[in-house]
């Protein structure tokens, strides 16, 4: 009689591990879908961004407006600094003795996590 009772008293222990565990994969799935979504936003305010730039150049460059140019690419010229400022910012660093590039950046665009010359501000 002790004996199955002690089985049972094991199963909902286990089971109630089981469960906490689930309640904690909810928790870091919710936290991961919440980090994809900021980064989307983020993403296309880049796209938009990108798209804004090339239009005004377009015109800038149809109508031979060379300081309309020229502050257009003073504003890439600091947006590039910004990225690539945010991107070594927010990349964690390889693990001692890895041997890996962490994957960021420089100011200048070169390295594995090169900028692309925006800022994620829309």
């Amino acid at each position: 009689m002790f004996g199955i009772k002690r089985t049972f008293q094991t199963l909902f222990s286990k089971l109630d591990l089981i469960i906490q565990n689930q309640k904690t994969m909810a928790l870091d799935l919710s936290k991961l879908q919440a980090a994809v979504a900021q980064e989307t936003s983020v993403d296309q305010s880049v796209v938009t961004l990108l798209k804004t730039l090339a239009d005004e150049l377009a015109v800038a460059n149809s109508n031979n407006d060379q300081v309309a140019i020229d502050g257009i690419v003073q504003t890439m010229n600091q947006n590039a600094t910004t990225l690539a400022n945010a991107i070594t910012q927010n990349t964690p660093a390889a693990p001692a003795g890895d041997g890996s590039a962490s994957g960021s950046g420089d100011a200048n665009g070169s390295g594995s996590g090169a900028s692309s010359g925006v800022t994620a501000q829309s």
